[in-house]
């Protein structure tokens, strides 16, 4: 295995991409063909609410829920109060990467939301983050429309390069490529992927942008709202354009459509970089014969044990995302900052693999080992740093702490793997533990105090899982009969969970 790889697989309907460095899974991403994310589509919506305290409006794109459009988002509010990294048009609609003006004029207040929209307005958006539990997609009226060089961006005149194209000489020849390419209103965010992209590449990639860009004004002006205009890349395609660079040796396919797709999309954007398409054998068990399911089970796991015997414990919840670290089965050589120290810095690994492979955002909290020297803590920060370089998604982490607590947030605009290939525990409902014996056994009680009048003379029956029967023998308890009548008959039901019981009168 390369030290770095695609590896897309086609199982029934959905496309399974996995991003492979040195042999283990760094990213995992899933579309069900039937059921295709929405990020990054363009459409023709019509306004609803306008919501003034909220400085937001509600626009039917034509799907369940009403998605949210925030003040910020409109083109008029980016022109007048301008705050842009490449990362947000990246990270929405391709690959994340920070980048930075070429320059920055002042900037003026913006109007207020019901000055630039009204009730029944038709406008062009694009879906900036996929609907997530109840809420709807998340839009921007700032369309970006990203290539493998370059995005577009029809509604802002400047040029952006990424911030992790280091090298000065570098950033000035590719600011001046994206400066001839400018022809009339529209500007470019340079990405990191155009690093090294001779002239002739970088130009048709422009060009195939402004296509994309006039393909959707000409679909806009003869379409009414809702209508989706522009459907972005199906997941395989995404990967090959944001995914595939420098550091990889091949993509590994296990079906004809996969191969046919990555050979003519290396052939035609990535010619000279010596990426090979291999075509594993069998169908439908790549990602089994790869190892890619075990990693998947285990990092779905709420405690992953690192190789030194410590662990790291992922507790997602609505709010934020807490991560702990503990030192577990390691007890170090010399002293406990040492351990601390060691334990740490081995976590920081593990955890950036984890934020990224289960793609986890919103706030993140992590509870580092308690180091006491300065430096080590200083060494641990810089460490956390790097890893968090090699994260397509923006990242925006915080000074350690005195408790030694980490802050960051992570941008995220597709479901996680969590809520992708977890469903709710019908025997818990999706709280991570059930109920005690003490508390089912008065809610049983109440239910039978309640349709006492009901009770015939052989007295009801109740049902409850075998281990709940269990449970209540151990703890004494026994049910009582309700308004005087005859003695409830316990049967045990294996069919129902552990804290559910059903009453038969």
């Amino acid at each position: 295995m390369s030290s770095s790889a695609l590896v897309l697989s086609d199982v029934g309907d959905e496309t399974w991409g996995a991003v492979l460095e040195q042999g283990r899974v760094a990213e995992l991403h899933v579309e069900n063909a039937r059921r295709p994310g929405i990020a990054g589509n363009v459409y023709k919506g019509r306004v609803g609410r306008v919501i003034p305290g909220m400085q937001a409006a509600f626009v039917d794109i034509g799907s369940d829920k009403d998605a949210f459009l925030h003040v910020s988002d409109l083109p008029q509010a980016r022109a007048a109060d301008f705050d842009f990294e490449a990362d947000e048009a990246d990270s929405a609609w391709a690959a994340p990467e920070e980048a930075e003006q070429a320059s920055a004029p002042p900037r003026p207040p913006a109007p207020p939301i019901q000055d630039l929209l009204r009730e029944g307005q038709e406008i062009l958006v694009q879906v900036a983050k996929e609907p997530m539990a109840s809420k709807g997609a998340r839009l921007t009226a700032q369309i970006a429309l990203p290539g493998r060089a370059l995005v577009h961006l029809p509604f802002i005149d400047r040029v952006f390069v990424s911030r992790r194209i280091e090298e000065l000489a570098e950033r000035d020849r590719l600011t001046a490529l994206a400066e001839s390419e400018r022809r009339g209103p529209g500007g470019w965010i340079v990405r990191t992927a155009a690093e090294g992209t001779g002239d002739a590449a970088f130009t048709r990639d422009a060009a195939y942008l402004r296509g994309v860009w006039a393909a959707i004004q000409e679909r806009e002006r003869g379409s009414g709202a809702p209508v989706l205009i522009h459907r972005d890349l199906n997941l395989a395609e995404r990967l090959l354009r944001d995914v595939v660079s420098e550091g990889f040796e091949e993509v590994v396919v296990d079906s004809d459509r996969l191969r046919t797709l990555a050979r003519d999309f290396l052939e035609r954007y990535l010619p000279g970089l010596g990426v090979r398409v291999r075509v594993a054998e069998g169908s439908g068990t790549l990602l089994d014969d790869m190892g890619i399911h075990q990693e998947i089970e285990r990092a779905l796991k709420p405690r992953i044990w690192l190789k030194s015997g410590g662990s790291i414990v992922v507790n997602p919840t609505e709010a934020l995302v807490a991560i702990d670290v503990n030192t577990g089965k390691f007890v170090g050589r010399h002293s406990l900052e040492e351990t601390a120290l060691e334990t740490n810095l081995e976590a920081v690994r593990e955890i950036v693999r984890m934020l990224r492979l289960r793609d986890l955002g919103g706030i993140i909290v992590i509870d580092f080992i308690d180091m006491i020297e300065p430096a080590n803590r200083d060494r641990l920060q810089t460490a956390l740093y790097e890893e968090l370089r090699k994260d397509r998604s923006r990242t925006r982490p915080l000074a350690i702490s005195d408790f030694g607590l980490v802050q960051l947030t992570r941008k995220r605009t597709r479901r996680s793997l969590d809520r992708t290939l977890q469903v709710a525990c019908p025997a818990c409902g999706g709280n991570g533990r059930i109920r005690s014996a003490i508390v089912v056994y008065y809610q049983v009680q109440r239910a039978l105090s309640r349709g006492a009048a009901l009770a015939g003379p052989d007295g009801p029956t109740v049902r409850l899982h075998p281990a709940t029967i269990a449970r209540f023998d151990e703890e004494g308890l026994r049910l009582r009969a309700a308004g005087g009548g005859a003695a409830p008959h316990v049967v045990p039901d294996p069919a129902l969970s552990e804290e559910r019981f059903e009453v038969v009168w």
